[in-house]
């Protein structure tokens, strides 16, 4: 037999030790009977009972004579085929728009040279306990692990954290991690923030306002977080200007950002968003209101999304570069099915500053009496 082919006795094994694996068949059960072997997997009685026995010397299995062959040991099983006995399938649970879809290609790029497929599934529902119910079905019809975008709101839903409990490989993705022992994957937004700030004071801007959503969520957070840390760190920034909208919908941005346009507080030369798509709101309320991108007002978002691109004037934004937070996503989750050493569990991927024509040197700014 070449090198690297399998046997039927081989594949009979494995499909045995799968059922051990997956719990379906706890220390102690019975596996199927001699006959039953042959039958579902199609296989002699030679080599069915060939199958058993290298399981028994193995101390997989142990045979009571009359009775039949039972299960011996969870961990002899997991030591000896942990490794070789796997359904090669890793579920992507993830939106699917442009941002998390760059991050499959980076999984993929990973995990399909190791001979896995993946699945990408989106949540049908609202609900934090309906999600992870739909994990751990997956993950009982046979998954290897399983990439997570998690909610963002904090603390944690007490859902999510019984979930990794009870998951056996799981990366979390674009978000914290729980906790230490949970790898994770995601992007530096403080340090994002701070390039974006950097680069607004090389321009001369000190007055510069921040548009974000409700501070529960973690993006908003590190990039407010940010923010306010780069404005400390400047001599002659101004007092921060820190916009929240309850939801990010245009409605509810532009609300908040033109109650700050029409008060008499002087206008800021320049508006951070914590996203493109807030800040694609925010084009839309300057312009209502007169205001100019970048003559009056400069403006960056925060993903380096395709909307930057076609937004006029094209949007200055951070690339998170999920492809890259993709690929490293894959290579934890391997090592984790692997069983191999995870040097650092929390990774966190530097962003970088694209700038395009949304940003000038600010002019003096005067509100009309």
């Amino acid at each position: 037999m070449g090198k690297g082919l399998k046997s039927k006795t081989d594949d009979v094994e494995n499909q045995i030790c799968q059922l051990i694996l997956k719990r379906s068949l706890p220390e102690g059960a019975q596996i199927p009977s001699e006959s039953m072997i042959c039958e579902n997997y199609h296989v002699s009685r030679i080599t069915a009972r060939r199958a058993v026995a290298n399981l028994v010397s193995k101390g997989v299995l142990y045979t009571e004579h009359g009775r039949g062959s039972f299960v011996k040991s969870f961990a002899q099983t997991q030591k000896i085929y942990g490794a070789d006995v796997l359904s090669h399938t890793i579920g992507l649970f993830m939106p699917r728009d442009g941002y998390f879809m760059s991050a499959v290609y980076g999984v993929e790029d990973v995990v399909k040279n190791a001979g896995f497929r993946i699945f990408v599934s989106s949540f049908s529902s609202e609900s934090f306990r309906d999600h992870a119910k739909e994990i751990l079905d997956y993950a009982a019809g046979g998954m290897d692990g399983a990439i997570i975008n998690t909610p963002e709101s904090s603390p944690y839903p007490s859902e999510y954290l019984e979930l990794f409990q009870k998951l056996k490989n799981v990366v979390v993705f674009n978000s914290p991690s729980p906790s230490p022992e949970i790898a994770s994957v995601s992007s530096d937004d403080v340090e994002g923030m701070t390039q974006v700030m950097r680069y607004l004071f090389s321009l001369g801007h000190r007055r510069i306002a921040f548009l974000g959503g409700e501070t529960c969520v973690a993006t908003t957070r590190d990039r407010l977080s940010g923010y306010r840390q780069a404005l400390m760190e400047c001599p002659g920034a101004e007092k921060e200007i820190v916009l929240f909208c309850k939801e990010y919908v245009a409605d509810d941005a532009c609300r908040v950002l033109g109650r700050c346009l029409e008060s008499d507080a002087p206008l800021p030369t320049a508006l951070v968003c914590a996203t493109d798509e807030l800040a694609s709101y925010a084009y839309r309320s300057l312009l209502s209101h007169g205001i100019r991108i970048p003559e009056e007002i400069s403006v960056i978002g925060y993903g380096n999304l395709d909307l930057a691109y076609k937004l006029t004037p094209p949007l200055t934004s951070v690339d998170q570069h999920p492809q890259e937070q993709g690929r490293l996503a894959g290579e934890l989750l391997l090592r984790q099915i692997f069983r191999q050493e995870i040097p650092v569990r929390q990774m966190r991927v530097q962003p970088s500053l694209h700038i395009k024509q949304s940003c000038a040197v600010p002019k003096q700014q005067e509100r009309k009496g």
